[in-house]
């Protein structure tokens, strides 16, 4: 969610920066997932289907994440999150912007990674707040760079007023609890 934005911020930061043309996600070798804790013992895994990104020449990053577009495992949960928690009828996508400083990326060689702190914007639900992630971004080739999660991005439930709907999934199911702060980790590859 936000950390998506987060940890895509890097890589379009990188990628901007190389060139004329503008980076493009490569959604097929790019992931952003997240996990989520119920009955306060309960991890489960999740993860994104639907990333858009792209680096400008300028360094305007932004990456985009299709909130009826992720995968829990269970089909049930996937329609009630769309429905209740995101309410994507409303609130289609989550952005992460970012403002990246490329000059010193595009000196990098091939191979060789590089650990940044990228602070950017995410709109989700009809909220916006600032976050910022520790990532690692690699050149993986003259047109291609990689940037990683070095750690989980934390994202509260109340920060983009999620908390309702994840107290109505928390009823729907019968659980005790379901954690209001998700950690968020991300690796993306961006090409042009």
């Amino acid at each position: 969610m936000n950390l998506a934005r987060t940890l895509l911020a890097p890589g379009l930061l990188a990628l901007s920066a190389y060139g004329f043309a503008d980076w493009e996600l490569d959604s097929d070798a790019s992931s952003v997932s997240f996990v989520s804790v119920k009955n306060a013992a309960v991890a489960e895994s999740h993860y994104f289907t639907g990333l858009t990104g792209r680096v400008s020449k300028a360094g305007n990053a932004t990456l985009a994440l299709n909130m009826t577009a992720f995968e829990t495992l269970i089909p049930i949960r996937n329609e009630r999150m769309v429905e209740h928690l995101f309410e994507s009828a409303r609130f289609p996508l989550a952005t992460f912007t970012v403002d990246v400083p490329i000059a010193e990326l595009l000196k990098m060689k091939r191979g060789a990674s590089a650990q940044r702190d990228l602070s950017g914007t995410l709109a989700l639900h009809g909220a916006t707040a600032d976050l910022t992630a520790t990532v690692i971004v690699t050149r993986v080739g003259r047109n291609a760079f990689a940037v990683a999660s070095q750690r989980p991005v934390i994202v509260s439930a109340a920060q983009f007023n999620l908390a309702g709907g994840l107290e109505t999934l928390r009823e729907i199911a019968g659980l005790v609890s379901i954690a209001p702060s998700v950690p968020v980790s991300f690796s993306l590859v961006f090409r042009r």
